[in-house]
């Protein structure tokens, strides 16, 4: 199964906390692909965290929340990208627990 994941980040702190590095770790074994969409800001630790998991991350303000972000995924930042070649497309955010 070719799958890739489009995983949304939030934290009014801009903090990635022990749970989100655990839940994107834990996607290594089921993901090909793992696209990291940061809603709002982020600190420099938080976002060096996040660069472990994926080299597609992208950063945009906090509108439209998690369906804007996604939207953006589709429409702008990957739009180059060809979706037909997956088999599956999961969508997730920072409030799943790993």
């Amino acid at each position: 199964m070719n799958r890739a994941g489009i995983f949304v980040f939030y934290d009014a702190q801009g903090l990635v906390d022990e749970y989100v590095e655990f839940l994107l770790s834990s996607t290594d074994s089921v993901l090909q692909k793992l696209i990291i969409i940061i809603n709002g800001k982020i600190g420099k630790s938080g976002n060096n965290k996040l660069k472990k998991y994926s080299d597609s991350i992208f950063k945009r303000n906090n509108y439209g929340y998690d369906a804007g972000a996604y939207k953006d995924v589709f429409m702008h930042f990957m739009n180059k990208e060809n979706w037909k070649n997956w088999d599956e497309i999961l969508l997730f955010n920072d409030t799943f627990y790993g």
